[in-house]
């Protein structure tokens, strides 16, 4: 399943909301660096380092304010007020360093219907092009197909995997946060109330050990997953057989010895795999799990 014009509609959010109103000196720094920064990637490495210290003194101030650095990055961004390229009505288009993705061009109704049109674009595509062990293999997993999964819900898995994410990301974030006010010894470090600075810079190093375990084991499992799966050593073992065939004799149908055993192989495997799916099929109708 495509998600990636989902994902970018769902990112790219028109403002971001701070509770604090910016004091002027914040007002002035900001427009003194907006244009900057929006041009900062033609300024070569050298002008572009300058730019981003600068940005980083800039969320300093705003975060004696209360502003978070997404605000003071969404604040960064160029705004244009251009019609939607389906409706034509007006809209705040977002703009870093001079471009802006398509789907950013369309208001939100228009840009829900097509969001909706491609997917269900996409799932027809999906439908049509589906092999016959994809089928099965769903099946006798329990799994849907994609194509089978409405456009809401799909919105709603998509939204459960973003705040997974950025759940898993919290303890990385803290930490990088963490090295930053570490960096500044003059800085002032605002504790949680009740809480000593010994028993706060304890409770930081245990995070940062959990994060750190937690990606290890990540690792681990990713691997394991990739290259200790049945599934990835049957591809891993079928790379290693030699194929002699030439493209002479493949045209009228003929193979090498080693793939005319393959053939036999995918036959059996298909086979095998057909069986499973109609006896999950049949407790399925019995109304067995």
């Amino acid at each position: 399943m495509n998600t990636e014009n989902f994902n970018n509609n769902n990112n790219s959010k028109q403002q971001i909301i701070s509770s604090k109103e910016p004091s002027k000196e914040f007002l002035k720094a900001l427009n003194h660096l907006k244009p900057k920064w929006n041009g900062k990637y033609s300024e070569g490495y050298r002008g572009a380092t300058i730019i981003y210290r600068e940005f980083r003194s800039l969320v300093r101030l705003g975060k004696k304010e209360g502003l978070s650095e997404d605000y003071v990055l969404d604040q960064l961004k160029e705004r244009k007020q251009e019609p939607c390229l389906e409706c034509g009505k007006e809209i705040t288009v977002i703009y870093e360093n001079g471009h802006t993705f398509e789907e950013n061009q369309y208001c939100k109704a228009c840009k829900n219907i097509r969001d909706r049109r491609e997917y269900e674009e996409e799932q027809e595509r999906t439908r049509r092009e589906e092999e016959p062990i994809e089928r099965y293999s769903n099946k006798i997993l329990g799994y849907r197909a994609d194509y089978d999964i409405p456009y809401e819900e799909y919105l709603e898995i998509e939204k459960e995997r973003r705040e997974s994410i950025d759940k898993q990301l919290e303890p990385i974030k803290e930490a990088i946060e963490y090295g930053r006010s570490s960096n500044n010894r003059t800085k002032k470090i605002k504790l949680p109330k009740g809480m000593t600075k010994t028993k706060w810079l304890k409770q930081q190093r245990e995070k940062r050990k959990q994060a750190k375990y937690e990606d290890k084991q990540r690792r681990i499992d990713q691997h394991l997953r990739f290259h200790g799966s049945p599934n990835r050593l049957i591809i891993q073992r079928i790379d290693k057989i030699r194929c002699d065939c030439e493209a002479q004799e493949m045209r009228i149908g003929k193979f090498c010895a080693t793939c005319q055993l393959l053939i036999k192989v995918d036959s059996y495997m298909l086979g095998l795999f057909r069986e499973a799916y109609e006896r999950r099929k049949s407790r399925s109708e019995d109304g067995v799990k």
